[in-house]
């Protein structure tokens, strides 16, 4: 017994149109604008713009294995971070720990800026997590 087997060609421009739909859709769902929560919940930042600061908060979920922290910020590019804050953890820090620092003099609230964090633990082992954005008033506008 012989099956037939039809292929659909569907127009190669439909199935780039879909393919680039789908892909943009899937890349504004995964913004990290104001907040970023890492996949094992070890660590999460949130942002926000206060009148003349930007408001940082730190939830993590194992703190007594850190030794200390930076707080780094980039103005309009994901290069050329700086230290913002600088964070010491105490000997008896519990591990589930929320931190909020206050950057007072913040780049510019008219440009884009990005916050990362970068830890160090006590065996000597650093880590940077990927960096937040937090639109700038202006360029908020221009996007959705």
């Amino acid at each position: 017994m012989q099956q037939v087997i039809k292929v659909i060609s569907l127009p190669c421009r439909a199935v780039s149109l879909a393919l680039g739909l789908l892909c943009s859709i899937v890349s504004y769902s995964q913004s990290s604008d104001y907040f970023l929560k890492t996949s094992d919940d070890e660590m999460a930042i949130e942002l926000s713009q206060g009148r003349l600061n930007v408001n940082i908060k730190l939830s993590f979920s194992a703190a007594s294995k850190y030794d200390y922290l930076i707080i780094e910020r980039s103005d309009g590019s994901q290069s050329g971070f700086s230290q913002c804050k600088y964070l010491k953890f105490e000997n008896n820090t519990p591990d589930s720990v929320v931190i909020s620092k206050t950057d007072e003099y913040p780049v510019t609230m008219a440009r884009d800026v990005f916050y990362r964090v970068r830890t160090f633990t006590k065996e000597g082992a650093s880590r940077i997590y990927p960096s937040v954005r937090l639109p700038g008033i202006r360029s908020e506008n221009k996007h959705p």
